[in-house]
């Protein structure tokens, strides 16, 4: 079973176990020695599902090889529920990294899936696809009810450096969604990680407030984006987190009651 967990770590996992990396077109000089691609439809989907099962360039090759037929294969194979997740998945990366922008009706029902692999797979291969759509669904998909596809358009949104999604992130770190029995979920973390990707000086403050969340496993990431963002460190690396999180508070403290 795929343990999914980047676009940064949810979808970067399943980019590695799958692996799922842009590949440039077949070059001119190698088409020359190509097999020769089946002649029938169904000779021609037996080999659409052989080439899911290659390594990433090797099946890009053999895919690109096959033609319009074999794109119809790939859209048919992704929006089949009889295939495995493996399948689909491999699928739907497939048909972005060959139809690039041209793809974006085919990934667009896969974002609209009820599956949540689906729309994930869907996100991963729409940020290679086309930017200002894969903008629009990861700000979308942070509503999503799967976590795991909150998390992946998280990763998303660090991957396309989009920072107008950065107060919709700040909206979202709160959002009831993201808790379970009043305790945070892991999306929470993966929001704050990519608040300080994305976050400048200037900022301090909503990161001084996370200073004082219940969760304490958020502390560590609220002072590595206050040290990041104000080019500063405030008592050894080796010191509690508890300590280092005071001395930041009171930094904070000091520094609003200077401006009186």
């Amino acid at each position: 079973m795929l343990r999914v967990t980047s676009i940064a770590a949810a979808t970067a996992t399943l980019l590695a176990v799958l692996g799922t990396n842009a590949v440039a077109a077949v070059p001119a000089s190698r088409q020359e020695s190509m097999v020769p691609v089946p002649s029938s439809k169904a000779a021609l989907m037996r080999a659409t599902k052989e080439a899911l099962r290659m390594p990433i360039g090797e099946r890009i090759e053999t895919l690109q090889q096959q033609g319009p037929q074999g794109y119809r294969n790939l859209v048919g194979l992704m929006m089949d529920d009889a295939q495995p997740m493996e399948t689909r998945w491999k699928a739907v990366t497939s048909v972005g990294l060959i139809g690039r922008a041209e793809s974006k009706p085919e990934l667009e029902r896969a974002l609209k899936h009820n599956e949540w692999y689906m729309r994930n797979a869907g996100l991963v291969a729409m940020v290679g696809a086309d930017r200002a759509s894969a903008s629009r669904w990861a700000k979308a998909l942070l509503s999503d009810k799967a976590a795991i596809v909150r998390a992946a358009a998280v990763d998303a949104i660090v991957e396309m450096r989009d920072t107008s999604s950065k107060e919709l992130l700040w909206k979202k770190l709160y959002a009831k969604e993201n808790f379970r029995h009043g305790k945070s979920l892991f999306v929470r973390k993966r929001i704050l990680e990519a608040l300080t990707h994305l976050e400048g000086p200037g900022r301090e403050q909503k990161f001084v407030q996370i200073l004082s969340d219940k969760d304490e496993s958020l502390h560590p990431y609220a002072i590595a984006a206050l040290e990041k963002i104000t080019n500063q460190s405030l008592g050894a690396n080796t010191e509690p987190t508890k300590i280092r999180r005071e001395l930041w508070q009171k930094w904070w403290k000091e520094k609003a009651q200077a401006k009186l």
